[in-house]
């Protein structure tokens, strides 16, 4: 607005009473009072008239209005401290809910189980731990566990991811007494969400002809394998409990179906799997029944079907097994203590297998799971044993056995340390050789 006149009186834009001032700017006339001696709302006093009289122009309001924030509205002041608070209680109402609603997820987080670590099993069911030791879940079975048969759930529990999700599956082997025959063992393969979810169940069915003698269920599982990788493979080994036969099924990882891959006329105890060049090979370490000597089998994992060499014709060979053979096959000849042993009736089978770089280490079973026959491997350019050493409590019982008269001679004169005895040694090209071995 333009200001046409400076002079009181006779301006048009002049407002002559705190009445005309409240109107022009919209508010009550305490309202503007209380502008003018709080935000210095420009409002002139003529010399000379009676006490109370006021004017304004409206150019000088309007510059003040826009120079000033927003004024707010408190004709109704009471009703505006209201809402205030009301919103201020809601507000901390909220905060207040936030506030518990965060403690009470850090109180579940920290109470809540963690994804499973660990198993124990009892009667007929199986219990989870996290590493806290805390329950995350339990599953019970239909009957109960076999009591004497439960010490290879220690080589027949695996955590893998086998979906790709990021969270690890439970494999875990629990055993029954067969139906009937409390000698004998079912083995079941059961695997778990980390939730306690039953995905799937395997258990071995298959049935075997060894000249005329036919091996069928009940199978014990001895050991599970699970291969690294986004996609992971798993195999294990099914062992006949009376008749010492054993074979390597591949599982699937997604659905529980199983397949034969290898079967071996004697038992089997452990699975190892190494990388050769850009390949790698699947091992599968045990007991050879026709040649009575700790074995190994190397199996190429791509293959559908693999059978221990055997004499042609003999109660040894499996009769109707589909045709396929391992990569290698290796015969481990029994030590000095076992040979002395014989009477224990503990075969000298391989029980352990390590991998250290280049090497495989094949462990044979001399006495008891203490007194070892350890054997280095190479792997590359093949894989072929070189040397071999026994553990310490291997000699600390040759010199037991000294003593007793059992031995005749020292150990650090012996035989089979200085001059340890040959590894037999079969390929489908050339058939059984056998591989000098040094002292380790």
């Amino acid at each position: 607005m333009a200001h046409t006149s400076s002079i009181p009186g006779e301006s048009k834009d002049r407002l002559d009473s705190w009445k005309e001032i409240a109107v022009y700017l919209g508010r009550e006339e305490r309202t503007v009072q209380r502008w003018e001696a709080e935000r210095r709302l420009p409002v002139h006093r003529p010399p000379g008239e009676k006490r109370g009289a006021v004017f304004a122009y409206r150019e000088e309001l309007d510059v003040w209005l826009a120079g000033t924030p927003a004024p707010v509205d408190e004709s109704n002041s009471i009703a505006s401290r209201v809402g205030f608070y009301r919103i201020l209680a809601l507000t901390s109402l909220a905060a207040f809910v936030v506030v518990l609603g965060a403690l009470a997820l850090l109180w579940w987080r920290q109470t809540r189980p963690g994804p499973p670590v660990r198993v124990s099993i009892a009667g007929s069911t199986l219990v989870a731990w996290d590493e806290r030791g805390r329950k995350s879940w339990e599953h019970t079975f239909a009957q109960p566990f076999s009591v004497t048969f439960q010490e290879a759930t220690a080589r027949t529990l695996r955590f893998a991811d086998l979906n790709g999700d990021g969270k690890q599956e439970l494999l875990v082997v629990v055993h029954f007494d067969a139906p009937g025959n409390s000698t004998l063992r079912r083995g079941e393969l059961n695997c778990f969400s980390p939730e306690g979810k039953l995905l799937w169940r395997y258990e071995p069915s298959a049935h075997f002809k060894f000249g005329e003698q036919t091996v069928e269920g009940p199978w014990a599982i001895w050991d599970v394998l699970v291969s690294p990788g986004a996609k992971p493979d798993i195999w294990l080994i099914a062992q006949h409990h009376l008749w010492g036969h054993s074979y390597v099924a591949k599982v699937d990882a997604v659905t529980g179906r199983g397949s034969i891959v290898f079967v071996n006329s004697g038992t089997l105890a452990v699975l190892g799997l190494v990388k050769q060049g850009g390949g790698s090979y699947l091992l599968a370490g045990g007991f050879n029944n026709e040649y009575d000597m700790g074995a190994l089998a190397v199996l190429d994992p791509k293959q559908p079907y693999a059978g221990s060499p055997q004499t042609a014709g003999s109660k040894f060979q499996c009769d109707g097994c589909p045709e396929g053979s391992p990569l290698q096959y290796f015969l481990f000849p029994r030590s000095e203590l076992n040979a002395v042993e014989t009477n224990s009736g503990d075969p000298n089978t391989v029980r352990e297998l390590d991998f250290d770089g280049n090497r495989i280490e094949a462990s044979t079973m001399e006495l008891s799971e203490k007194e070892r026959a350890i054997y280095f491997f190479t792997v590359e350019p093949e894989i072929i044993p070189h040397s071999l050493q026994f553990s310490a409590n291997y000699w600390s019982e040759h010199k037991k056995l000294e003593h007793e008269g059992r031995i005749h001679h020292a150990a650090e004169s012996c035989p089979d340390r200085l001059h340890p005895k040959p590894v037999r040694m079969w390929t489908p090209q050339k058939g059984w050789s056998e591989v000098p071995i040094s002292p380790g």
